[in-house]
């Protein structure tokens, strides 16, 4: 069964300004990790992109694991606090 935290953070809970802008910090890092593997690519042969490729997906399953579970950390941790306030 999945917390509202966790819809919260698979954005199953609407959010009013979820859209990556074209000039933010993160669209540009994506942009410079986008060019660098179709260099890197470029010079591998089709064994070694495979390779690549199965490594970069391996990093991202990592990093969605990571980053969900600190949202979730974060959102209880600020509930905590919330509640203390409150008492």
């Amino acid at each position: 069964m999945k917390s509202i935290i966790t819809d919260i953070y698979y954005g199953d809970v609407p959010s009013a300004d979820s859209a990556i802008k074209a000039d933010s910090e993160y669209a540009q890092a994506l942009k410079e990790v986008i060019q660098i593997e179709d260099l890197l690519k470029s010079s591998l042969d089709e064994r070694e992109i495979e390779l690549l490729d199965k490594l970069i997906e391996g990093k991202v399953k990592i990093q969605s694991v990571v980053s969900r579970e600190s949202f979730v950390d974060g959102f209880k941790k600020g509930a905590r606090i919330v509640i203390s306030v409150l008492e």
